[in-house]
């Protein structure tokens, strides 16, 4: 099965440490925070992965993480992230306008 973070070519994207040259990081931190913002998908493999990286290379997500607290917002299951959203769709309220 396709991981988010693996590349066509095997790289995985999530590896490298700032100011290594031996181990560069492979996506900036900006990328990385877009895609966890933006993916479920990203924020699904990223959980998969971040286990086998290196102490270096969690430390640094780890930090990306920690500037982008909105992130943690996708650690929510399919189900309780639709379960919100109709909860919000519900407390919405109705706007009529009446005809004068």
């Amino acid at each position: 099965m396709a991981n988010w973070w693996i590349k066509t070519n095997g790289t995985n994207a999530l590896k490298g440490i700032d100011d290594d040259d031996d181990n560069p990081p492979r996506l900036t931190a900006e990328e990385i925070a877009y895609n966890l913002r933006m993916s479920r998908q990203a924020r699904i493999d990223y959980n998969k992965l971040y286990p086998d990286l290196l102490a270096g290379e969690q430390a640094r997500l780890d930090a990306i993480i920690a500037c982008n607290p909105r992130m943690t917002q996708l650690i929510q299951d399919y189900q309780t992230f639709h379960d919100a959203v109709q909860s919000n769709h519900n407390k919405a309220g109705v706007r009529l306008t009446w005809m004068k």
